[in-house]
């Protein structure tokens, strides 16, 4: 992936006031936000851990019928794609 537009993000709509939103929503959690974003990041990270672990069955049964095909130029682009992710981020967090 490409980053092929670097402009600033347009203005955000202003918030509806509380009033015309209606009476509040119960919600299932009463969590603070932070604990609600760690549980978020846990449960993504269990369903990548998933995915990631099924891909790797699928290379390595690929691998063992001698099927498996890497295709080099994926390879590059996704290693360039990192490199440049990791590269703007030190730009932003490293003043």
């Amino acid at each position: 992936m490409r980053i092929k537009e670097t402009t600033e993000v347009g203005a955000l709509r202003p918030e509806t006031p509380v009033e015309s939103r209606g009476p509040p929503q119960k919600t299932e959690t009463t969590a603070p936000p932070a604990a609600q974003v760690a549980i978020s990041i846990a449960n993504a990270r269990a369903a990548a851990d998933a995915a990631r672990s099924a891909r790797l069955q699928e290379i390595r049964a690929a691998v063992e019928r001698g099927t498996y095909k890497p295709d080099p130029g994926r390879i590059a682009d996704q290693i360039l794609e990192a490199a440049e992710i990791n590269a703007r981020l030190r730009t932003l967090l490293i003043p």
